[in-house]
């Protein structure tokens, strides 16, 4: 059974300008699946990834 799950994330690097995206600071709007590891922690493998802008303030 596969189980889907969204998530928001903004990291430090999302928030700078031009920093790894030249559109400036995004959140992250992501769908995927959690993906239990052999050491038996669970990890997050995105298979959607959407940059949602932010407007500069003035």
């Amino acid at each position: 059974m596969r189980v889907f799950h969204e998530r928001v994330t903004m990291s430090l690097g999302d928030r700078l300008t031009g920093n790894h995206s030249p559109g400036g600071p995004h959140l992250n709007f992501e769908r995927g699946r959690t993906l239990q590891k052999p050491n038996g922690r669970e990890s997050f493998r995105s298979s959607d990834n959407r940059h949602i802008f932010l407007p500069e303030e003035r």
